[in-house]
């Protein structure tokens, strides 16, 4: 007796709201990704997204580690743009904070 049929109740995404800061920095796959996925599109239109991702991944686990140096480097060099990136903008926001702190002191001493 007692359940009812029906659809079950599916939990809704929550939005993410987008942090301010620099973009996170991409993985040697992702260079890789990118680079073959334009000459795989020319080679294969008609293959879909899913199936590139596909062909993509299976290429780049065949690649040796000295094939995927240059990708490992700019994967580097883009971390260091985001440590870079956040340094500074960390910078600021301290600064800000030890003017605030400084001004309460004086609004303090009168």
């Amino acid at each position: 007796m007692g359940k009812k049929a029906g659809k079950a109740k599916v939990a809704k995404r929550v939005k993410r709201e987008k942090k301010d800061g620099p973009k996170k920095p991409k993985s040697a796959f992702m260079f890789f990704s990118q680079e073959r996925r334009i000459t795989l599109k020319t080679e294969q239109p008609d293959l879909k997204i899913t199936e590139q991702s596909k062909v993509i991944g299976a290429e780049w686990g065949k690649l040796s580690d000295v094939d995927k140096a240059p990708y490992a480097e700019k994967a580097s060099q883009d971390k260091e743009r985001y440590n870079q990136e956040k340094a500074n903008q960390l910078a600021p926001a301290e600064e800000e904070e030890e003017e605030k702190k400084e001004e309460s002191e004086e609004s303090d001493d009168d």
